[in-house]
């Protein structure tokens, strides 16, 4: 379990592992706005703060913009979903997205909460199969549109890139590994913890305190969704993790006090 935070019973498996309701999501609401990228990037020197081209040359990067399109959605709207036919790579030039999986009648499990510099669709894209989970936008956001042409081509001129996303996909699988065992081990304080020191922003500024920011502040609801028990657990376990001084509730951020243990 988590040190130093007692155990005052888990939730069942059934619990664990359920997922939640939400509203069904819209099917008018796929489509974004197509443009230009000249429309939200005026240069290659915008697209090398992001980790997948950072190797990438000056000319290099221009080539990637000439071959691509930007997508503008709205918040709340649907990006893709599970099941659709993936033929091209997204990357979140602004804004924050939920990557989730849908149940019957609009239950939801969310997997992550992704920003700028992320990229989404690379599975599907490299096996040329289905999306495996379902993305909307929580905020206006914009993102670089790459077919599966491109992307290809890419890979075959750029071994880097192929690298990148190999390392990626290893990175998101070891991700995967720890939160089942969080979900499967952690007690529900101890695996609110955990879900709050994976939405530590790696690009957020932090204090020399001891205590890590989460910002924006996720709703209670949002964090139930990661952790597979109901809003109201959550509120009631969050109440006891401050009155004993693990995290710190502010307006817009979380200040996380206590030390993550693994399970």
């Amino acid at each position: 379990m988590c040190e130093g935070i007692p155990s005052y019973g888990c939730d069942t498996p059934t619990q664990i592992f359920g997922i939640l309701s939400l509203g069904i999501f819209n099917q008018n609401d796929y489509s974004g706005t197509i443009m230009s990228p000249s429309n939200s990037i005026r240069s290659s020197a915008s697209l090398q703060n992001i980790p997948l081209f950072s190797e990438f040359t000056t000319s290099e990067l221009q080539l990637l913009l000439d071959s691509s399109a930007n997508q503008r959605f709205g918040k709340g709207q649907l990006v893709f979903q599970e099941g659709d036919f993936g033929d091209y790579l997204l990357i979140i030039l602004s804004g924050r997205v939920k990557v989730s999986l849908i149940g019957k009648e609009g239950k939801e499990f969310i997997l992550a909460l992704l920003g700028p510099g992320s990229f989404l669709g690379e599975m599907a894209l490299l096996e040329s199969a289905a999306r495996s989970a379902t993305v909307t936008t929580l905020e206006s956001c914009d993102f670089l549109r790459l077919e599966q042409r491109h992307v290809t081509t890419l890979l075959q001129t750029h071994s880097s890139l192929g690298l990148k996303l190999l390392k990626a996909l290893c990175t998101r699988l070891r991700e995967t590994d720890e939160r089942l065992r969080s979900l499967v081990m952690l007690d529900i304080y101890g695996r609110i913890l955990y879900c709050l020191h994976t939405l530590v922003e790696p690009d957020t500024p932090q204090p020399l305190e001891k205590h890590l920011v989460i910002s924006p502040r996720p709703s209670h609801q949002d964090i139930a969704d990661m952790i597979g028990c109901s809003r109201e657990t959550v509120s009631r376990a969050i109440k006891v993790l401050q009155n004993r001084g693990h995290i710190t509730i502010l307006k817009r951020e979380i200040l996380l006090h206590q030390a993550i243990v693994k399970p």
